[in-house]
């Protein structure tokens, strides 16, 4: 949530599927994990080539 710049109850929220997130929210913790080496695809996601495990 913190390098997302969203709150942590929107994070919370999102995943036990409370309620959707804003655009924006939902973009911001898009571009946060694609900038960590998650690659949304169509079917589900994957860690983009050299992402390390954790991080």
């Amino acid at each position: 949530a913190r390098r997302a710049g969203v709150s942590r109850s929107t994070v919370a929220d999102f995943e036990r599927e409370a309620r959707r997130p804003l655009a924006r929210n939902l973009e911001a913790m898009r571009r946060c994990f694609e900038a960590h080496g998650i690659v949304f695809l169509p079917d589900g996601v994957r860690r983009a080539k050299g992402c390390p495990d954790k991080g």
